[in-house]
């Protein structure tokens, strides 16, 4: 049994011989691989939009609370 299964394994391991390649990925899939290259004044921008969306989320929730409340 112990022989049987070395052997098989050693088969296995020799046998293969191939290795698998890589693709290269296609451009549409480069910014969720995290691959584009972005400078700090977009990075900059981004943040700030992100952060104008938040706060303007928050004032309409603030006027609404507000007027349940007047």
């Amino acid at each position: 049994m112990r022989i049987s299964t070395s052997l098989v394994i050693a088969v296995i391991m020799l046998s293969g011989g191939t290795v698998a390649v890589a693709q290269t990925l296609p451009p549409y899939m480069a910014p969720i691989s995290g691959k584009t290259a972005t400078t700090p004044s977009d990075v900059a921008t981004r943040n700030v939009l992100a952060l104008n969306t938040g706060m303007f989320e928050l004032y309409a929730m603030q006027q609404r609370f507000s007027r349940r409340t007047s």
